[in-house]
C-alpha cells in the first residue's frame, strides 16, 4: 500500500468582507467627510464673524472718546441739575395754581440753571386772578422774589383771558 498523501495548510481561510460591513464602513466614512466639511465651514464662518467684530470694535473706540477724558464743565454742570430742587419748586408752582381753581392755567416754566430763575407763562380768566397767583408764589418757601414781566389781555378770543410771564428765583434749601 501506498502511503497517502497529506497535504497540511496552517494559514487561516481568507473570508471574504461581509456585505453589512462593507456598508458600515461606507456610511462611517461618509459621517466623517460630512463632520470635516461642517467643521471647515463653522471655522471659517467663525474667522469672518471675529474679523467683522474686530472691525466694528475698532470703529467704535475712533467714535467714543476715551473714558478718562471727562469735560470738567460737563461734570459741574451734571452736578448742579441734580442737586437742584426741582420737586419743592414744581410743587410750589402746582400748588399755587391749585389753590386759584381752574382760573390759572401754567403754559410753560423754563428754568435757568445758571442764574437759578425760572420763566412761568400762564393764562388766567381775569387780570385779578393772576395777580392772585402771583402773590401766593410770593408765600411760596422755594420760590423768592416773583414779579409780574409782563401781561397781556388778549381781546381777540372770546373769553378774553390774560397771558401773562411771571420770574422769579429760586431758594436752595
Amino acid at each position: 500500500m501506498m502511503p497517502v498523501r497529506i497535504e497540511l495548510d496552517f494559514s487561516k481561510p481568507q473570508r471574504r468582507i461581509p456585505v453589512l460591513g462593507l456598508i458600515v464602513l461606507l456610511l462611517g466614512a461618509g459621517a466623517v467627510y460630512l463632520t470635516v466639511t461642517d467643521y471647515r465651514s463653522v471655522s471659517v464662518e467663525s474667522e469672518l464673524i471675529a474679523i467683522n467684530i474686530s472691525r466694528y470694535e475698532t470703529k467704535n473706540r475712533a467714535l467714543q472718546p476715551e473714558a478718562g477724558a471727562v469735560d470738567p464743565d460737563e461734570v459741574s454742570a451734571a452736578t448742579d441739575e441734580l442737586t437742584t430742587p426741582w420737586s419743592d419748586l414744581l410743587d410750589d408752582l402746582e400748588l399755587a395754581a391749585r389753590d386759584n381753581g381752574k382760573d390759572v392755567a401754567l403754559l410753560e416754566i423754563a428754568p435757568d440753571l445758571g442764574k437759578q430763575s425760572v420763566r412761568i407763562s400762564g393764562e388766567a380768566r381775569t387780570l385779578t386772578s393772576a395777580l392772585d397767583y402771583l402773590s401766593r408764589l410770593q408765600s411760596a418757601e422755594s420760590i423768592a422774589y416773583p414779579l409780574l414781566e409782563n401781561h397781556e389781555v388778549r381781546t381777540s378770543e372770546r373769553d378774553r383771558p390774560v397771558h401773562f410771564v411771571i420770574v422769579a428765583y429760586w431758594r436752595l434749601m
